[in-house]
């Protein structure tokens, strides 16, 4: 993926770019038109990353799952949540773990015993009985 520098243009010049590209957009009748202006401002990688990005909504409107989806496009089912979610996220605080719950409080290590169980010998598994 395409490094890109986090610097925003001024309001401004955005506008005016903005507009500029609609000008030349509005008037886009014919394949080969559309070919001819996105062919200069996008690489082939970024054109296919669009398509593919379209084809996902196409898809998914016509009422294919995540997993068909990905097998016709050879993207991931989370690609095509990310894509038809629109570009949404998790919230953080869903990943976040519930450390009052009474599951998490079993787990807690003994006070009396070693901090960390050890990790070869006999008795790697033993601070499983304590649960």
């Amino acid at each position: 993926m395409t490094n890109v520098n986090k610097k925003y243009l001024e309001d401004n010049l955005t506008n005016s770019v903005w507009k500029n590209f609609i000008r030349k957009t509005a008037g886009i009748k014919t394949k080969e038109d559309f070919k001819k202006v996105f062919g200069k401002i996008l690489t082939p990688g970024e054109q296919i990353l669009i398509e593919k990005r379209l084809a996902i909504l196409f898809l998914a409107e016509r009422g294919l799952s995540h997993r068909e989806i990905g097998k016709i496009l050879d993207v991931s089912p989370t690609t095509v949540g990310f894509i038809k979610n629109g570009f949404s996220h998790p919230k953080k605080n869903s990943l976040k773990k519930n450390w009052k719950n009474p599951l998490f409080k079993k787990m807690d290590v003994k006070k009396s015993g070693p901090k960390f169980p050890t990790f070869v010998g006999k008795g790697r598994w033993r601070f499983l009985n304590s649960f």
